[in-house]
Parts: C-alpha cells; sequence; structure tokens
C-alpha cells in the first residue's frame, strides 16, 4: 500500500498506440502524391498535426518511414492470413485463389504507383529500398506460396519435388501474364475480373497437368 502511495504518476501525453499506423497511411499518401524527395518530415508532421519531435520518436528518418510503408502495403496487398485460410485439400481451388490474388495486386494502381515511386529513387536510394521491396514483396509471397505447394505435397494432392521451384514458376505465369504487361505499359486497360478469373482458371490447369505429366 505504501509502495502505490508513493508511486509517481507517468509526465507527459498518454502513448497513443495508434499514431505510428496513423503517420505510414499518411507518409504513404503524400510520398505516392509527391515523391519521395518531394515529401519532407515536417509536411507529415503538419499533415497530422503533431511535432517534429514526436515524428522522430517514432521514425529515425525518412527512409525508415518509407521503409515502413512499403511493409504495410505489402502486408495489406498479401496478408498472411490470406494463405492461411486456404483448403490444403483442394488444388485446384487454392492455387486459383493464389493466382487470383497475385494478378489483382500486379494491376493494382496501389502496386504500380509502389513501383513508379522506387524506380524514380537515384541508384543509392533505389539499390537499398528495392531490396526491401523484394523481400517484403516478392520474396514472401513465393515463400508464401512455397509453403502452401510444400502442404499439398505433403498430403499428396499433388506430387511435387521441388516446391520452391514450382512456387517460382507459377508466379512467373502469371506475372509474365500478356494481359498485365498491356494494362502496365498503358495499351490497354487492367483486365477485368472475368479475364483475370479465366486466365487464373486456365494458368492452374496447366499447372497442375504439367505436375501429373512428369
Amino acid at each position: 500500500m505504501d509502495e502505490l502511495k508513493s508511486a509517481k504518476p507517468r509526465r507527459g501525453r498518454p502513448v497513443n498506440p495508434q499514431l505510428s499506423d496513423d503517420i505510414i497511411c499518411a507518409a504513404g499518401d503524400m510520398f505516392s502524391e509527391m515523391g519521395l524527395h518531394a515529401t519532407k518530415m515536417e509536411h507529415i508532421a503538419a499533415k497530422l498535426k503533431i511535432s517534429k519531435l514526436t515524428l522522430y520518436s517514432r521514425f529515425k528518418d525518412k527512409e525508415t518511414l518509407f521503409a515502413a510503408v512499403i511493409q504495410k502495403k505489402c502486408r495489406e496487398f498479401v496478408p498472411d492470413q490470406q494463405f492461411a485460410d486456404l483448403d490444403a485439400t483442394d488444388a485446384k481451388s487454392s492455387l486459383t485463389q493464389i493466382c487470383f490474388g497475385l494478378m489483382q495486386l500486379l494491376v493494382s494502381e496501389d502496386a504500380l504507383g509502389m513501383e513508379r515511386m522506387l524506380m524514380a529513387l537515384d541508384n543509392t536510394e533505389r539499390a537499398k529500398l528495392t531490396r526491401m521491396f523484394y523481400r517484403e514483396g516478392p520474396e514472401r509471397v513465393i515463400n508464401l506460396i512455397t509453403q502452401h505447394l510444400t502442404e499439398l505435397n505433403r498430403k499428396e494432392i499433388l506430387r511435387i519435388n521441388d516446391a520452391y521451384f514450382a512456387a517460382n514458376a507459377l508466379a512467373a505465369l502469371i506475372k509474365g501474364a500478356d494481359i498485365c504487361t498491356r494494362m502496365q505499359m498503358h495499351i490497354e486497360p487492367a483486365p477485368t475480373h472475368n479475364e483475370m478469373k479465366t486466365y487464373c482458371d486456365a494458368v492452374v490447369e496447366l499447372f497442375i497437368r504439367g505436375l501429373e505429366n512428369r
């Protein structure tokens, strides 16, 4: 009881656990609108109506904040739960879901904006941040697909000798799709839901047939 009476109240404002997420969201919007170079830390602080001291207490510099934006965006595009919810007893259905989600990501304006933002950086910044983007984006997706294919093999739903190689092959069939390339080059608008579904169905059928004929 004496210890409780003698305990001093904590000074300062209470910690806001939501603030870091608010900063990342605001920074992501500003990076997309203005680019990394034009966006200053004081701009982000002003938008959120917080002090620069508060901002720097959460993120030591703009590059660290940009890295946090990349991580958040990548995990929003491809959440871990999306793979956790897959039916590992139905190869065709689960692989079609994976392919459709990946294609939606590739043609999304957010993903294209992130890619354009990275390409606009100078060589030194680009080398550092594209490695981070690769770890959080393509590498993470390939690893998640590999885990799912490994589970399908373990349950003898499919016979897969090298799940990592198979995951890369499946992703390449989606990433290299001509309908994605034409859209990314502004030759045609983004494919419709039905066009993507039809393409993904065909890719999965080809992929499974290839495994069965080995």
